[in-house]
């Protein structure tokens, strides 16, 4: 499904000296100085919140829960899916607050970031 975001959909981790140190940094394709701060985990999918205020998810896409709008079902499982293909979460006015989102299966609630008015306009 791509949820680990390696660009490939086969598994890891099944072999000794495979994780930890060995397993490789999923490319975020983040612009200088960002860098992850918090994840939220749904059923196949994964999200990243970011030091910017931003977030970008990959994995499964059937029901739009990437928040990237429709288009492709799966990102994740091919190279260019990931680091600068990687699109960002959209929709919420700006910065997201992942620490209060609610991934449940198939689909993540988030809600703008504190102080970040939400854009009614952006809800179409």
């Amino acid at each position: 499904w791509g949820e680990l975001g390696y660009g490939a959909s086969r598994s890891r981790g099944t072999e000794p000296g495979t994780m930890g140190d060995a397993l490789p940094e999923v490319p975020l394709g983040l612009a200088l100085g960002d860098e992850p701060v918090g994840l939220a985990l749904g059923k196949h999918f994964s999200c990243a919140r970011l030091l910017s205020g931003g977030a970008k998810c990959w994995g499964a896409n059937v029901y739009e829960q990437l928040g990237v709008g429709s288009g492709a079902e799966l990102t994740g499982t091919q190279p260019e899916d990931m680091g600068e293909g990687l699109r960002p979460v959209g929709g919420l006015g700006g910065a997201v607050d992942l620490l209060r989102a609610a991934p449940a299966g198939y689909f993540t609630c988030a809600r703008p970031a504190p102080g970040v008015a939400e854009d009614p306009a952006e809800r179409a």
